[in-house]
């Protein structure tokens, strides 16, 4: 989540020049991080972001959204989900707030477009889900999927992805204990799955995680571009 926010601040600076971002988080399990990542991506530019905390359980929408509005920022990252940080967004348009927004991939959901893709339209979103219909290496094992098991979704993406490295480090090292496959996925090398290439650290970390940006138009998501550029995708 940290390097999420991270590379979404990098993304936005190039994208829309802000001199006052603004960052918005509640204090539940999710968003801190995002939050944290963000203001220091912008501090790497020596730009100043503001932000704010306000409640995830009673949550006073109006109260968040006065107090953003007032540091009078030009850009605006809701640092949540749509489920949780969607009703602020028509707060915040009703108020008068006209400028451009962000949001890590909590809002990459269904419920963006079917409830928010007016208030939300031009939001430019982060996610660890690439645009597999630019990406020939995944077509068709995409193509094949689809044809058996409807919509891939990112749950099914990334839990089709983790079985690929699974037997990839099985094949590579023949282990047949946890233990030893765990400890021979952190030794380097690529696995290469459906949505990229991944390589981990000691830690269990990917090194270097890919990023893909998406915007709502038009009541529907529509691929920006990646953080990184790679050969996984042709953009």
């Amino acid at each position: 989540d940290l390097v999420e926010g991270q590379l979404l601040a990098k993304f936005v600076t190039a994208r829309s020049s802000p001199k006052a971002p603004y960052v918005l988080a509640q204090d539940g399990d999710y968003g801190a991080d995002v939050a944290t990542g963000y203001v220091q991506g912008f501090g790497t530019f020596k730009i100043d972001a503001d932000s704010a905390v306000f409640a995830y359980d009673k949550p006073d929408y109006g109260a968040a959204a006065d107090k953003a509005l007032a540091a009078k920022p030009d850009h605006i990252m809701l640092a949540g989900t749509a489920q949780d940080m969607g009703p602020i967004v028509k707060v915040l348009r009703d108020k008068g707030y006209t400028g451009p927004l962000a949001a890590p991939q909590g809002f990459f959901d269904s419920l963006t477009i079917s409830k928010y893709a007016k208030e939300c339209d031009g939001i430019v979103i982060s996610t660890s889900m690439p645009y597999l219909a630019i990406a020939p290496t995944a077509l068709r094992l995409l193509s094949d999927y689809q044809g058996s098991y409807g919509p891939f979704v990112p749950v099914s993406a990334f839990a089709y992805a983790a079985a690929q490295i699974v037997m990839s480090a099985v094949r590579r090292t023949g282990a047949a204990q946890r233990a030893t496959l765990m400890s021979s996925m952190t030794l380097g090398g690529n696995y290469d799955t459906i949505v990229g290439s991944f390589t981990f650290a000691p830690t269990g970390d990917p090194i270097d995680p890919e990023l893909y940006f998406y915007t709502v138009t038009d009541g529907k998501f529509s691929y920006l571009k990646q953080a990184h550029p790679s050969a996984f995708l042709s953009r």
